[in-house]
């Protein structure tokens, strides 16, 4: 039972001296100190037997019961010492004896009253208050990231668009909204990874500041240097090439309204200083290669042997032991420039500059492409105009000189742009046109064919 000893009935002449003890003494009728009732109580346990004392209608009864062992519980459940999957911490159930806590029963706080015991009302009141502001505070986060999620992306795919010169009736927002994701999602990624490492912020800001260290003046020339190029001079240029592609109007190659304007320069500098920085980070990624879109993909291409020799090739021709770095990947001129520039900028690690890596590999050779893009149609621009201007012609054949201007412009740009890849990429096309040769040399020698002799048909 419940009690280890059960109180009997008693006498009358004993409840009478009971009763008068405890409205004397204000004791309660249970308790029996003063009375010697040691002969009134009896043991309810005796070795697997139990006494109950129960009120039945009838009276007072006393029950006996006898505790028969049954089938043991199959507790903890069957399979818990299975250590081979690692114990609780590992397979996430609750821990059994001495096994350690998985993280999930450790998580698990113990059960507590909302409020604490002896809390005045107006306590109560304050943490009411305080559990409504934090809901509210909780609802207005939410609300925020959300807009945040779709409001930024549309804004960056926007302004993307504005900055490559497309007109306000033909934008698109779900193309725009797809664009700004491509350009949201990376950073969001990085700003993650800066600001969840384990040491604050500002613990790392003072850290960097402890650490700077003024370079030698060579190192420091050629960063600056780096900084004007990548920063200034190369953005103008690509930009100064895009507007004269797809931006510029009749009236600019006219002559009627200025090409280059200080107050629209720094929309040049922004539009240069996003494809310069996308075509940086799609190098970077290698998305101008084969197998980035394969892996892309997720598929495999069996390719042949021709195409496995121009591969080949195509590694000679971009072979770091034959003093060609390839572009594109994170070993390649590309992704050096950007390591270097970040060891610079964040660690100070000065030692780290390459003239020959930063300023001639990848800046010289992205501005001296730029310049050979540009030169010539700015160059027969002018040449057009001075004409144009000396002869006092305003029409050609019924067009007017803008329009011809732009088109012979446009057409020379984009007859550069090809030139210049087609010499860049000379070694593939050279390798494209031997295996089309030998395929044409085989059809008509009838090399591999099986030749059977001629024997004319009798009768």
């Amino acid at each position: 039972g419940s009690k280890r000893y059960i109180r009997l009935p008693l006498t009358a002449s004993q409840q009478d001296v009971v009763d008068r003890i405890r409205r004397r003494q204000t004791v309660h009728p249970s308790t029996l100190r003063e009375v010697d009732n040691s002969k009134h109580m009896i043991q309810t346990t005796n070795g697997c037997y139990r006494l109950r004392l129960k009120d039945r209608p009838g009276g007072m009864v006393m029950e006996f019961w006898k505790e028969v062992p049954g089938e043991l519980i199959s507790r903890p459940p069957e399979g818990w010492d299975d250590l081979a999957q690692g114990g609780a911490a590992t397979q996430g159930r609750w821990a059994w004896a001495e096994e350690k806590k998985s993280a999930t029963e450790r998580s698990i706080a113990c059960r507590t009253k909302f409020f604490q015991p002896g809390m005045s009302t107006k306590e109560r009141m304050a943490v009411v208050f305080q559990m409504m502001f934090v809901g509210i505070l909780s609802w207005l986060a939410v609300i925020f990231s959300v807009c945040a999620a779709l409001s930024i992306p549309l804004v960056l795919g926007r302004n993307t668009m504005f900055l490559l010169g497309v007109p306000d009736e033909r934008l698109h927002d779900p193309f725009a909204f797809a664009i700004g994701l491509v350009i949201f999602c990376p950073l969001l990624a990085s700003m993650n990874r800066f600001l969840c490492q384990r040491t604050p912020v500002s613990t790392r800001l003072r850290q960097w500041i402890a650490r700077f260290r003024v370079p030698s003046g060579t190192k420091l020339l050629y960063f600056v240097l780096t900084i004007v190029c990548w920063f200034g001079v190369a953005p103008i240029m690509i930009g100064a090439t895009y507007e004269l592609l797809f931006i510029k109007s009749t009236d600019c190659f006219g002559g009627e309204q200025p090409f280059f304007q200080l107050s629209g320069l720094w929309l040049t500098w922004a539009t240069g200083s996003l494809l310069l920085n996308a075509w940086a980070f799609l190098a970077y990624l290698s998305a101008f290669t084969r197998q980035f879109w394969i892996d892309v993909g997720n598929a495999a291409l069996d390719m042949d042997a021709n195409l496995n020799e121009q591969d080949g090739r195509g590694e000679a021709e971009e072979n770091p032991a034959l003093g060609i770095m390839p572009w594109q990947g994170e070993n390649g001129v590309v992704a050096n420039f950007a390591g270097i520039f970040v060891a610079v900028m964040f660690e100070w690690d000065w030692d780290r500059i390459d003239p020959a890596l930063m300023l001639h590999d990848c800046l010289g050779a992205v501005l001296r492409e730029t310049s050979k893009t540009l030169a010539l149609p700015c160059l027969l621009c002018a040449a057009v105009l001075f004409l144009c201007r000396t002869f006092n012609i305003s029409h050609v054949g019924g067009v007017s000189a803008g329009w011809l201007n732009m088109i012979v412009v446009r057409t020379v740009l984009v007859c550069v742009a090809v030139l210049r890849y087609l010499m860049t990429y000379k070694e593939q096309f050279r390798s494209w046109y031997d295996v089309a040769h030998k395929a044409a040399r085989d059809d008509r020698y009838l090399i591999g064919e099986t030749l059977l002799n001629y024997s004319p048909q009798e009768g």
